[in-house]
């Protein structure tokens, strides 16, 4: 939404959106290894 602006005062905010986006992909990954782990636990 906020690219739009092409102006410096609104380019600081992007970094840290590329951060939260990059920190829920990891944690979406961890969530994703710990359901197929507790599958897998189950399944024995």
């Amino acid at each position: 939404m906020s690219l739009c602006y092409h102006r410096p005062s609104v380019s600081l905010p992007v970094p840290s959106l590329m951060d939260k986006l990059s920190l829920l992909h990891l944690l979406l990954i961890f969530a994703a290894i710990a359901c197929m782990a507790l599958l897998a636990s189950l399944i024995r």
